[in-house]
């Protein structure tokens, strides 16, 4: 009896800490709008021959960051392209674009966009079980200078 007692806490206590991986615990620094583990903190700690002057960060530079549908029926998918350019001196990576709401659905560019060169990201915004002033909005997160930008949208759904 000893022995099973033994083994069960010898095995609960494995499980405990095998459950309580980093993995976790980079989840809850997620939802916490912590930032990650390879992410510069501390711009102090780096060698300054590897940090880059404010010019030669890349740059995110909207066209605009603000589109109205107007009016459309409740079951319409609508779409819009947000246009923007790289003004910086590197290229420019777009790491995740996040959603307010599943109804809408961006896209980004999967490629780096190059200092001087224009790119777009896609907007789809379904308007099923909806009714009324609808704003979303959509974070940009990026390796530029300003690495989060906020895009927004703004509709009126009719009734079918």
């Amino acid at each position: 009896m000893k022995i099973s007692k033994l083994i069960l806490v010898i095995t609960s206590t494995t499980f405990l800490f095998a459950c309580n991986d980093s993995s976790e615990q980079k989840e809850t620094q997620l939802d916490e709008g912590l930032i990650p583990a390879n992410v510069v903190v501390d711009p102090t700690s780096l060698d300054s021959s590897n940090v880059l002057s404010p010019d030669e960060m890349p740059s995110i530079d909207f066209v605009d960051s603000f589109h109205d549908f107007g009016t459309v029926t409740a079951g319409e998918v609508v779409e819009h392209e947000f246009v923007f350019k790289n003004n910086g001196g590197i290229p420019l990576i777009i790491s995740q674009t996040i959603a307010s709401c599943g109804c809408t659905i961006p896209e980004k560019p999967t490629d780096p966009i190059l200092p001087g060169e224009e790119g777009k990201i896609k907007v789809a915004y379904n308007s099923a079980g909806k009714e009324g002033l609808e704003e979303k909005t959509i974070t940009v997160l990026s390796n530029a200078a300003e690495s989060r930008k906020v895009l927004k949208i703004k509709t009126i759904v009719n009734p079918k």
